[in-house]
């Protein structure tokens, strides 16, 4: 169920990316923690959309740029929801193991576990978050954000419908020619039937029924054979429910 926009807490991505993005010093700090080294500067590029919101955007991230020894560039964005095949990415994961994490560490974990500040910190996060929800413009953002997700889902199911209708109608257009197949196959059998019934009543060998129908030999002999075993030449329907018995 979707949240309302006073119901987002830190670890909903929209929040995180509004309270981390309009926070710099929180950010470096944050980063820090989770690093594990010194951060000089943090420098969030707002003016290059950095938080994407469009009816296209799978999801939202932003883009911070370190001034440490590396000149280092994160994508930043908050997943709470269970996925395979992740690409490389740097994972914070508040339910793993606290083995040698200090104290502080330990707090941000807790904060990102269960939305509880415990320390300065965490209460600094919780008190943008309260701020955030306050915010009339960011409401109205994240409303329409989810106006143009619940739009785009319904487009995908409804493509995906459109898709499994065109897939079933393709499958009964197939069997239709696949049935059409198989009448043609059935009567152009049963008309060769009706010929070597033909020949075989003028007393012809099979082999000179093949020759003159132009077919094969084997299936000619195997033609008379179940004629032979039924005791007639002219019952087409009897000589054939015959061969399609013996699978010939």
């Amino acid at each position: 169920m979707t949240k309302r926009y006073k119901e987002l807490c830190f670890t909903d991505n929209f929040m995180f990316c509004k309270v981390v993005a309009n926070n710099p010093e929180l950010c470096r700090h944050m980063l820090e923690l989770i690093l594990g080294k010194a951060i000089r500067r943090v420098n969030i590029k707002a003016e290059e959309k950095v938080i994407d919101i469009t009816p296209e955007a799978k999801s939202i991230r932003m883009d911070v740029y370190l001034d440490d020894d590396e000149n280092t560039v994160y994508d930043l964005e908050m997943q709470t929801s269970a996925k395979k095949n992740l690409p490389k990415r740097i994972f914070v994961n508040p339910f793993g193991n606290r083995e040698n994490l200090s104290d502080d560490v330990v707090g941000l974990l807790d904060y990102i576990r269960d939305n509880r500040p415990e320390d300065a910190f965490t209460e600094q996060l919780e008190q943008e978050v309260s701020k955030a929800r306050r915010h009339k413009e960011w409401e109205v953002e994240y409303m329409n954000w989810r106006a143009y997700e619940m739009d785009l889902n319904i487009d995908k199911r409804i493509a995906r419908e459109e898709g499994r209708e065109e897939g079933r109608e393709e499958g009964r257009e197939e069997g239709r020619e696949e049935g059409r197949e198989e009448g043609r196959e059935e009567g152009e059998y049963r008309r060769l039937i009706q010929q070597v019934g033909k020949k075989k009543g003028k007393g012809l060998s099979p082999e000179v029924a093949a020759e003159q129908l132009e077919s094969d030999v084997q299936q000619i002999r195997c033609v008379y054979a179940a004629m032979d075993s039924l005791g007639v030449t002219d019952d087409v329907d009897a000589i054939y429910a015959e061969l399609s018995r013996q699978k010939v």
